[in-house]
């Protein structure tokens, strides 16, 4: 196969996912339109940083470290989840409501 063949399908590829929405997309506009401009713009820079820091770390290598290191992986994993469900549970921390249960026969 040529590879210029190769490296414009690879670049079709990219240019259809980049301009597909996506999580992040719905995430940014749903903010924008529920909250306001500003936490929208907000939300907006938060993923290009969080694309760029991702995009940063595998070009330094993490991957090949991570490979290696399956306890570190795991590691990234479960402080991930813990990243991810802090907020709920802080949520039903703050919660003055009690929920009632009825059950009905």
């Amino acid at each position: 196969m040529d590879p210029i063949f190769s490296l414009l399908s690879i670049l079709g590829a990219l240019i259809l996912g980049a301009i597909s929405p996506g999580p992040s997309f719905l995430f940014v506009t749903r903010t924008a339109v529920a909250v306001s401009r500003r936490a929208g713009v907000a939300a907006a820079a938060g993923m290009g940083l969080g694309a760029s820091t991702v995009c940063l770390l595998a070009l330094i290598g993490v991957r090949a470290v991570l490979a290696e290191a399956e306890w570190l992986y795991i590691g990234f994993k479960l402080l991930g989840g813990a990243y991810l469900c802090y907020p709920r549970v802080a949520r039903l921390a703050r919660c003055q409501d009690a929920v009632v249960v009825v059950r009905i026969r």
